[in-house]
């Protein structure tokens, strides 16, 4: 048996004190472990670097010995009887991966503090949560299988395995609730912050998520078989600037700005419609992700880096249908969802990094990539998200082409995960389930061209083939040094250099400071582009003269601007050539 008592010693110190009770019926040696990483957020973060064992004993109260492995495992000597593992988490990771417990409100992500013996991953797990003495008004919002609690959420819960427990994080405070049903399915939205959370308008919230949560349900409900979930809980954090979530199977955690919230009387802003892309996001998660899945992410390995080259349909696809779900559900009209997508093309088609990086890859690498961005990066990589995205809207482009919609691809996806659970998605089935689609098409060749072998022409090739769909990409050029400037302390420095742009051809480099150009100071990224923009009227193709300093010393270099793309833009050719929009 493992049984995890949790309780907050100090809200102050953001600090957990746990109890691992396990029983060993049997004289054994075990392993406890903890995971590295928590599913779909694909990064190593060694959770174990915030816990500290105090004491490992056992029934009669001696004190057994207890060795580390590695990085997230520890070994208890041959015993026998009751052992109870005492240890504390130091949680103040104010995100959606891990623990965060401050005085205003506690988010405990079991993944991130719940250890469990390595050999027993498949047997119950149970947890006992204990309210804090500090904050008697707090109430605890998870969907984790409750025995015995009291009103406030305090009290026993039970796990079918340590996998089932990591997928119900618990977010605990005093919390703004707002209920609301949809499809006779109970939905919960919960948010906490470290401030006063006044004026919200709940109404329009529940009006808003119950219409896209709707939309979806009815959208991958189209075999009438029942939802794979009973209730669903948005778990949301407030702050000033937060942004993010964390999907699982039957909620999310996320994190929000504090002007991303609607206000009473007041009319909704792009920060709102991004809260409502987020949401939808990760409800679009439940079917595709926590259900269709990858192999390597039915049972995945907690302690190493699970290797798919298919997160670009998980998160891609995704991003390309959570703007479109919510123009399905009418909160927003085609004009925005194109203006939204015209956001994200923007931040992929404009990515040197897409001539040294395939999709495929990208997915691959994301554990060491992705979400380790270094000053390079623009160069080096894609992003599986924005290019994904794009690259399923150029896949919706040639489906159509054959008279067909994506929308199919994926009904088939959940068709075929209603008939076989244990089903998953390969680079092999997605060639099968394309060809079998359209067998017209050499899908062998349009994969390789557009996912396993970096496409920097996915500009190009979106431009020709989305006006079949009624869309025209247009691109808006000016001219550029090829660099990615910040002010910093007054001073204004060069944070990217692209390869083989002006910049680097110049021997500009990250870390120098801009000083001058033409004779003329410039202390921030405006002030360049003044420059640029008279170069533009006045002197194409004559070099600029720029000064700056690299480690204290004053230098001098000539570069010569470039035309780039900055931006891209959808725009419809008439509303009746949309109709695929809305199927």
């Amino acid at each position: 048996m493992q049984h995890l008592t949790l309780s907050f010693s100090d809200l102050n110190a953001h600090l957990l004190t746990a109890r691992l009770q396990l029983t060993l019926t049997e004289s054994q040696s075990i392993v406890l472990q903890l995971p590295r990483w928590i599913p779909g957020s694909y990064l190593l973060r060694d959770f174990a670097k915030n816990i500290s064992i105090t004491s490992v004993t056992d029934g009669q109260g001696n004190y057994l010995t207890i060795d580390r492995l590695d990085l997230g495992r520890w070994q208890l000597q041959e015993t026998v009887g009751t052992v109870y593992i005492d240890y504390q988490i130091y949680a103040f990771d104010a995100s959606v991966r891990a623990c965060y417990v401050t005085a205003h409100y506690a988010f405990v992500n079991p993944a991130a503090c719940a250890l469990f013996v390595s050999s027993w991953r498949d047997q119950a797990y149970t947890l006992t949560l204990l309210q804090p003495t500090q904050s008697p008004t707090w109430s605890v919002h998870t969907t984790l299988e409750s025995v015995a609690v009291d009103q406030q959420g305090y009290g026993d819960y039970q796990a079918v395995n340590y996998d089932d427990l990591i997928e119900h994080p618990l977010l605990i405070g005093d919390a703004i609730v707002v209920d609301f049903d949809v499809a006779g399915i109970e939905h919960r939205l919960v948010l906490v912050d470290e401030a006063p959370l006044e004026h919200l308008d709940t109404t329009k919230l529940s009006a808003d998520l119950s219409a896209i949560c709707l939309t979806e349900q009815t959208f991958w409900q189209q075999n009438k078989h029942p939802l794979p979930f009973q209730k669903y809980l948005f778990q949301v954090m407030v702050s000033s600037d937060g942004y993010g979530g964390l999907e699982h199977i039957n909620s999310t955690a996320l994190m929000t700005s504090r002007a991303s919230l609607p206000r009473m009387n007041q009319t909704p802003t792009k920060p709102y419609e991004d809260f409502l892309g987020l949401c939808a996001h990760e409800y679009f998660h439940v079917w595709l992700v926590k259900r269709i899945k990858p192999a390597g992410l039915i049972r995945p390995e907690l302690n190493d880096a699970v290797i798919t080259p298919l997160l670009w349909i998980f998160e891609g696809v995704t991003s390309l249908y959570d703007d479109w779900m919510l123009l399905r559900s009418q909160r927003i009209t085609t004009a925005t969802l194109l203006n939204r997508w015209s956001d994200s093309l923007t931040r992929t088609l404009t990515t040197a990094g897409a001539a040294q990086q395939s999709l495929a890859d990208a997915s691959r690498e994301a554990w060491i990539k992705f979400y380790q961005p270094n000053e390079n990066s623009a160069n080096s990589q894609v992003s599986y998200y924005t290019r994904g995205m794009a690259t399923a809207l150029l896949l919706q482009c040639t489906l159509n082409e054959h008279g067909l919609h994506l929308d199919r691809l994926l009904h088939h996806w959940w068709q075929n995960w209603q008939d076989n659970p244990s089903c998953t998605l390969s680079p092999t089935k997605l060639l099968s389930d394309l060809q079998q689609l359209c067998p017209d098409m050499d899908w062998l060749a349009w994969l390789t061209t557009h996912v396993e072998q970096p496409n920097p022409h996915l500009a190009d090739q979106l431009a020709s083939q989305l006006p079949a769909l009624g869309l025209v990409l247009s691109a808006k050029y000016q001219p550029s040094l090829g660099t990615k400037l910040a002010e910093e302390q007054g001073m204004l420095i060069v944070k990217q250099v692209h390869y083989q742009g002006p910049g680097h051809l110049a021997g500009l480099q990250v870390g120098d400071e801009l000083l001058s150009i033409n004779g003329w100071r410039v202390r921030t990224p405006a002030q360049v582009e003044q420059q640029l923009a008279v170069w533009q009227a006045n002197t194409v193709n004559q070099p600029l003269s720029i000064h700056y300093t690299r480690k204290g010393r004053l230098l001098q270099t000539d570069a010569l601007p470039t035309f780039m793309a900055n931006s891209f833009e959808l725009s419809a050719l008439s509303q009746q050539s949309l109709t695929w929009l809305m199927p």
